[in-house]
């Protein structure tokens, strides 16, 4: 349980900082993966709750300018989460949507070239 001396005096000054933090993270080349808030940060009785987006972006470089796109041709699925009686100290929920945009944005820039074919399948069980 969150003692109230925490909500008085750590709250203001962890949500602050947690709101002015850079929120994006470099994977590797030029993805990056986008850990934004999409929601208020929930000060529950007995938990702290974080929602972040999870996608990832690409930047690219073109002459002098970075270019970088958020944009995708898909929304992320709503997440519902169950509440059991004894949770974890440290609960971690991801969905697809941050593999799926990283290999949306690797197809984009031809970073991931995989064709489905006959030889690329294996088809011993037909």
């Amino acid at each position: 349980i969150i003692c109230s001396s925490f909500n008085t005096e750590l709250v203001p000054v962890i949500s602050n900082r947690l709101m002015n933090t850079p929120m994006s993270a470099a994977l590797f080349d030029q993805y990056f993966v986008n850990y934004g808030f999409i929601e208020q940060i929930q000060y529950l009785p007995n938990a702290i709750e974080l929602k972040h987006r999870g996608n990832t972006f690409s930047i690219v470089k073109q002459g002098l300018n970075r270019l970088n796109d958020f944009r995708l041709p898909f929304p992320s699925a709503p997440i519902t989460l169950d509440s059991p009686e004894n949770r974890a100290m440290v609960e971690f929920t991801m969905s697809n949507y941050t593999l799926a945009s990283l290999l949306y944005w690797m197809d984009q820039y031809r970073n991931f070239d995989y064709e489905i074919s006959k030889e690329s399948i294996n088809n011993t069980l037909m």
